[in-house]
């Protein structure tokens, strides 16, 4: 601390550039000197201008993070953690008025006849992926523009899910499950990752596998880093639910196997996956986040160009044979074994490098001739996990609601202190409300939009919540909104 003491103020700054948000707050706090240069205005430019290059900040707040004060820049960090200021509890209150500052609107082009469509909101607020069916659209949130569609780029596939991540400003990887049109290909299943250019609209192919044995109707796939992990939702041995995962850079994959009764649900982040599993013996019946390196798992097998895989062809490992698993468990009641909402969620710590906050709520209702009341917990945990020294996996905080009990779908946005979710209610009128609940209280806030039953099938998401902004989205006949909080 002593040399670091002698240097001039601009290097400290140059410093500090190099540094999360944590440990600039940590080094403002050992001294008077530190701390004014730690608060100045030149160290929180840097800081959201560090966020908003992560996404982690929506660039319509910050056009020029130049241009603001010192406090606004604060602000705009806090906003991070905490979510928008008007979610926050009213003083002397134990409710919350959320207040809706601006609103975006897109026109799309829609379909006569429509089963299905979903709306993927990318971090920053730029970009926003929309699947109608089995066509996917990007669209650019400033001016409605489509920057891109798979039916120009694939158009002999249908895409099934995807999965994003932003590469820079102007780039997005983009994941997706393909099925062939064609009825004599439907079991040859593709994985094909992208990357877009938004400014021209142009997209290239980084890597491409076909999975032969499974014809994923309901599938998902994930998307980290150098990371991707398929689950078919299928049974691909008796009594064994396999997921891939896999290394799309080095051309690796591997495959993980849970009992059918014991996954409850998956997410993966960059180094590491999470699983939520039942684990039932005489002695311990509990519910179990188990967190497991990546690496272990994603390169057991090389990926042959051009030639298909088996799932069933790659040796199964068991959760239970993972190394160094960190885990935490949760007690549940022995009777219920139908779950009604398992929402997982993996997101980045904006505040810190190599931190997750976790969020997962689980719903357990009792099977019959059962008693017992129907269990709802909400659970916050935190996870430090650097490439090198301990790793560790923290219980927050739990809570106990019968709020979202008649919900069906819970959307997490990311935020620690203040963190919301909407969920859905169907109401007496026709009608659905999204309500957005603080956890720490009982209070719904009043509601934000509606929308016709008719917008959507019955049991398919109207709203979508976009990470760390908060940004609710919705669709209005061949409209999208974005609705933004102050």
């Amino acid at each position: 601390m002593a040399n670091l003491q002698t240097l001039p103020n601009e290097l400290i700054l140059r410093i500090l550039g190099q540094f999360d948000v944590a440990r600039v707050l940590a080094l403002g706090q050992t001294c008077k000197r530190f701390h004014s240069i730690a608060f100045s205005k030149s160290a929180w430019v840097n800081i959201v201008l560090d966020l908003r290059a992560r996404a982690f900040i929506d660039r319509r707040l910050a056009p020029d993070p130049g241009r603001l004060t010192s406090q606004e820049l604060i602000a705009l960090v806090k906003r991070v953690v905490q979510g928008p200021i008007s979610w926050n509890l009213l003083p002397g209150a134990n409710t919350i008025a959320p207040k809706i500052s601006a609103r975006a609107v897109i026109d799309i082009q829609r379909p006569r006849e429509i089963n299905y469509r979903r709306l993927h909101l990318l971090p920053g607020g730029e970009h926003l992926f929309l699947l109608q069916d089995d066509v996917l659209e990007c669209y650019a949130v400033v001016d409605g523009h489509r920057v891109w569609t798979s039916q120009s780029h694939s158009p002999e596939h249908r895409v099934l899910d995807l999965a994003t991540e932003l590469a820079s400003d102007d780039k997005i990887l983009a994941l997706m499950i393909l099925s062939p049109r064609h009825p004599a290909q439907e079991r040859k299943t593709c994985l094909e990752l992208i990357e877009l250019v938004v400014r021209s609209g142009s997209s290239t192919q980084l890597f491409w596998l076909q999975i032969d044995d499974v014809q994923p109707t309901h599938a998902t796939v994930f998307l980290a880093g150098d990371h991707f992990m398929f689950d078919p939702n299928s049974t691909l041995s008796p009594g064994q639910l396999v997921f891939a995962v896999g290394n799309w850079r080095k051309g690796t994959i591997g495959a993980v196997s849970v009992p059918t009764s014991g996954l409850i649900s998956e997410s993966l982040a960059d180094g590491f996956l999470g699983l939520l599993t039942t684990h039932d013996t005489n002695e311990l019946f509990v519910k179990r986040l188990s967190i497991v390196d990546v690496a272990q798992v994603s390169t057991m097998v090389t990926i042959k160009p051009n030639e298909p895989v088996e799932l069933r062809a790659i040796h199964f490992l068991p959760v239970a044979s993972f190394a160094s698993t960190l885990t935490v468990d949760f007690e549940a009641p022995r009777e219920g074994s139908n779950h009604s909402i398992s929402t997982f969620t993996i997101f980045k710590n904006p505040l810190s490098d190599d931190t997750s906050r976790i969020w997962f709520s689980l719903t357990t209702f009792p099977a019959p001739p059962a008693a017992s009341p129907t269990s709802e917990a909400l659970h916050r945990l935190s996870l430090s996990y650097p490439l090198r020294g301990e790793r560790r996996l923290e219980l927050r905080r739990s809570y106990s609601s019968t709020i979202w009990r008649d919900a069906y779908k819970i959307f997490f946005s990311g935020h620690t202190q203040t963190t919301a979710h909407p969920t859905f209610r169907t109401e007496r009128d026709g009608h659905s409300k999204k309500l957005l609940i603080h956890p720490d209280i009982a209070d719904i806030a009043p509601v934000m939009v509606k929308y016709c039953d008719g917008e959507n099938p019955p049991g398919v998401p109207s709203l979508w919540s976009s990470p760390y902004s908060g940004n609710w989205a919705y669709f209005s006949a061949n409209r999208i909104i974005i609705n933004y909080f102050e």
